[in-house]
């Protein structure tokens, strides 16, 4: 029987909101790879593709039921296969390189939603409501924040346009973050002895994790199509 998780907590999960969409998959190599281009024209050019992704892209909405159901769910489209691998391209990989990388990333989001909900998480909706009011309010505060509006005159878009068309992303990740939360409780409760803080427990808990995105990748027999 399927059983929903809805969790809100007293802080947010960061995990969709440091992940920042498009820019989160980019920012962290833009910083570890010689790059020609300023960080802003990089943003700028990252967000041509991501516009022209969002311009494809067919808003779905779904209950939890319609996502196991539905089979566009476990298809990546070649197009967007090949707007991550741009992105990834732009900061540095080679073609190949950007194109596993991509292939990685948008499968793994994926297998890992559809595992979140046949698990029973699925975030909230108000939570997300939330987090996107959030988000309009502190990303205008951060450091790089002339970066992020580079960004954003790609996609021609203001700071508040930009988090209110987020809400479809920011709820997958937000169910993914529900759903590693809770095997990183169980995690600790099963290895009490190295729960506690340190870099032996974080590579123990890092492996545990890649395994079981290993082995929801392999379940959900994941397809390129288009």
């Amino acid at each position: 029987m399927f059983v929903l998780h809805i969790m809100r907590k007293k802080k947010y999960i960061f995990t969709a909101l440091a992940v920042f969409v498009c820019i989160g998959v980019c920012a962290v190599s833009i910083k570890a790879i010689n790059m020609d281009k300023s960080a802003a024209e990089t943003y700028g050019a990252i967000a041509q593709i991501e516009k022209n992704r969002m311009a494809d892209k067919a808003e779905l909405k779904k209950t939890e039921p319609e996502i196991l159901e539905d089979e566009n769910n476990y298809q990546i489209t070649s197009k967007d296969l090949g707007y991550l691998t741009s992105e990834y391209e732009i900061i540095g990989h080679d073609r190949e390189e950007a194109e596993a990388l991509a292939l990685k990333t948008l499968t793994e989001k994926k297998a890992m939603f559809i595992e979140a909900v046949r698990n029973g998480y699925l975030a909230d909706e108000q939570y997300v409501f939330d987090l996107i009011e959030y988000s309009k309010e502190k990303v205008p505060a951060s450091s790089n924040y002339d970066d992020i509006l580079a960004y954003y005159e790609g996609l021609g878009m203001t700071n508040d346009e930009y988090w209110d068309a987020q809400y479809d992303n920011l709820f997958v990740y937000e169910t993914i973050a529900l759903y590693k939360n809770a095997l990183k409780e169980t995690f600790d409760a099963q290895n009490t002895e190295t729960a506690a803080k340190n870099s032996e427990s974080d590579l123990a808990w890092q492996d545990y994790y890649s395994e079981i995105v290993k082995k929801a990748v392999e379940d959900v027999n994941i397809e390129i199509v288009g």
